[in-house]
């Protein structure tokens, strides 16, 4: 599905992502972009990073978690490969 938008780039190479294309892909202030190259288009990805879909896993509970709702939250972030175990100290 097309996005009918535009914007200029600046003197500096920088360009506005309008509103309703960051609302609709998850495009946070200084989140991550990346560029593709495909087929001479340029392709750009919103990348949302780890902790963010971490704590969007745990969006709409009832705060404060109990620990068992945060252990399966934190144990369903591991099944996913969000976060890697590591040793405790």
């Amino acid at each position: 599905m097309s996005i009918p938008s535009s914007s200029r780039i600046t003197s500096k190479g920088q360009i506005t992502i309008p509103a309703e294309i960051r609302q609709r892909f998850g495009a946070i202030p200084g989140g991550l972009v990346q560029f593709e190259e495909r087929g001479g288009e340029l392709i750009l990805h919103v990348r949302r990073s780890r902790v963010d879909e971490f704590f969007g896993m745990a969006k709409g509970k009832i705060a404060p978690m109990t620990d068992e709702e945060l252990d399966l939250v934190v144990e369903d972030a591991f099944t996913q490969g969000m976060l890697e175990r590591g040793n405790r100290r």
